[in-house]
């Protein structure tokens, strides 16, 4: 019977706050934003492609959401879709498609 088990094969996951530094936003945001960043990227996304990908592009996205002069809690719906309409007006840069890596599932439409 214990042969039918599934061993266990190590993953090697970052300790909390031992992963790639925080954007600015995320930090002020506090430690709730913090232990949801570090949910969805290391909790959720093993694979290291699909990570790097979505973590280029939410960095994008903040970095976007900072200069419009707001803070994490206040973006809103539509400040989501400004971002994605500015992406459409440029849609390719030297990583891709900007837009499609930011949806989950990997398109935007």
């Amino acid at each position: 019977m214990l042969d039918d088990l599934v061993k266990a094969v190590p993953v090697s996951v970052p300790a909390p706050g031992a992963g790639p530094e925080l954007p600015q936003l995320v930090e002020r945001a506090g430690p709730t934003s913090r232990f949801a960043w570090e949910e969805f990227f290391y909790a959720e996304h093993h694979n290291p492609h699909t990570q790097a990908a979505y973590l280029r592009s939410v960095k994008r996205f903040l970095t976007w959401a900072g200069r419009q002069g707001g803070e994490l809690p206040a973006i809103t719906p539509g400040m989501v879709g400004q971002y994605l309409v500015s992406l459409e007006q440029f849609p390719f840069d030297s990583g891709g498609w900007r837009g499609y890596s930011f949806m989950p599932g990997g398109h935007g439409g």
